[in-house]
């Protein structure tokens, strides 16, 4: 903390710096300045490189969804880190579907990101940092043959990743794709605000609903003629053809996210998701 602080005395006068609990990929510290203004620091660490986050096109998303009131706005971006301005309020609980909904889908009619959300790429990423840490771990952490065996399973599904339809009709929107009520901010005066933009790009706004779905163990089918009533979108008989081939693309992706995270940090809630995971596929490309 004491690097941060030093980091950042060019900028502003740093009162006080903690820690902030949770998130995995987001290890934040809250920063208070002399004037008692709040900021949240935003790091490049390890966690960036493994889950291909960019502190840039973060920033350039920040900035797009605080000009229309989804965020605050970030305020620095250097080659360690961004500061962003600290959202006022308290996390939000028992927030609405509609409501949650609703802001969805005012965050995809936004200008698009620069950054642009390619679901093969990130997967190829996410699968060979994967198979990195499994081979690097030692035999203390993984037995050989349980972790040549991981290999073989993550190969043959990952084939079968490649084989899985994927064209899509639907043009790209702006998409947050960690859009989990955990994400939500209840502000006392300018009422929900969205946080953690780090994987936040131009996509497809139907996976993003379909992330959207799985973070709030969402039925997807239910949800998605929600969000087509209340945000009326044009292609919404596409929507309704392609969820069907996107939902393990979707599901895939999430997949490998979390076996990251548990080979990273192992945490048994992160096994227990990834492998929760494994199942859906299961059912969709058996």
């Amino acid at each position: 903390m004491a690097a941060v602080t030093r980091l950042l005395r060019p900028y502003l006068l740093v009162k006080a710096i903690t820690p902030l609990d949770g998130g995995l990929t987001n290890c934040c510290f809250k920063v208070i300045d002399s004037q008692d203004n709040k900021y949240v620091w935003r790091p490049v660490n390890r966690a960036c490189e493994l889950f291909d986050i960019k502190r840039a096109a973060e920033f350039n998303a920040l900035d797009i969804a605080a000009k229309a009131g989804l965020t605050a706005p970030p305020l620095l971006l250097l080659e360690q880190g961004l500061l962003t301005h600290w959202v006022e309020g308290l996390p939000a609980q028992n927030v609405s579907l509609d409501d949650m909904l609703g802001t969805l889908g005012k965050l995809h009619q936004l200008p698009l990101p620069d950054r642009h959300f390619d679901h093969q790429q990130r997967a190829a990423h996410y699968h060979h940092k994967l198979l990195e840490l499994i081979k690097s771990q030692s035999d203390d952490n993984l037995p050989k043959d349980d972790g040549m065996a991981k290999i073989q399973q993550l190969t043959v599904l990952h084939d079968r990743f490649l084989q899985a339809k994927s064209k899509t009709n639907i043009s790209s929107a702006f998409c947050h794709f960690d859009f989990g009520d955990y994400n939500l901010i209840q502000s006392p005066s300018s009422g929900l605000k969205l946080i953690d933009f780090e994987y936040a790009a131009a996509g497809n706004p139907l996976m993003d609903l379909l992330f959207f779905c799985r973070a709030n163990s969402l039925d997807i089918y239910a949800t998605l003629e929600r969000y087509c009533e209340l945000n009326n979108p044009n292609d919404a008989d596409v929507w309704r053809t392609e969820i069907i081939d996107l939902t393990p693309i979707v599901d895939y992706l999430i997949m490998l996210w979390f076996e990251l995270g548990y080979r990273l940090y192992g945490l048994s809630l992160y096994k227990e998701s990834a492998e929760a995971s494994w199942i859906k596929l299961e059912e969709h490309w058996s």
